[in-house]
């Protein structure tokens, strides 16, 4: 492993443990500085539809609430909600959750 690859994941985990972000969203950011790019102090990414099956089984599984879900995704506690509502009713009908 090149040593600036080893540095930008030590600088990627320090964004995440300080921040409370996902890796993969700490990695965003890390990418947004690097590219001279302004991040705004909520910095959200794109959930897809694994992340939101990774949101209801924590809900019913691990019994965790909407707040403990958002921190872990860098989001709030009713886009939880509305993401997990939505994505129940789409399976419902046959759709896919997006």
């Amino acid at each position: 492993m090149h040593s600036m690859d080893l540095i930008e994941n030590y600088i990627a985990l320090w964004i995440a443990i300080e921040n409370g972000f996902t890796v993969e969203t700490a990695f965003h950011v890390l990418d947004l500085v690097l590219e001279n790019k302004k991040i705004s102090p909520k910095v959200r990414r794109v959930l897809d539809e694994k992340d939101v099956d990774d949101m209801i089984k924590f809900k019913d599984e691990m019994h965790l609430t909407c707040t403990e879900i958002g921190m872990m995704y860098g989001i709030s506690e009713s886009e939880v909600y509305r993401k997990i509502r939505n994505c129940r009713a789409e399976r419902t009908e046959g759709q896919l959750c997006l």
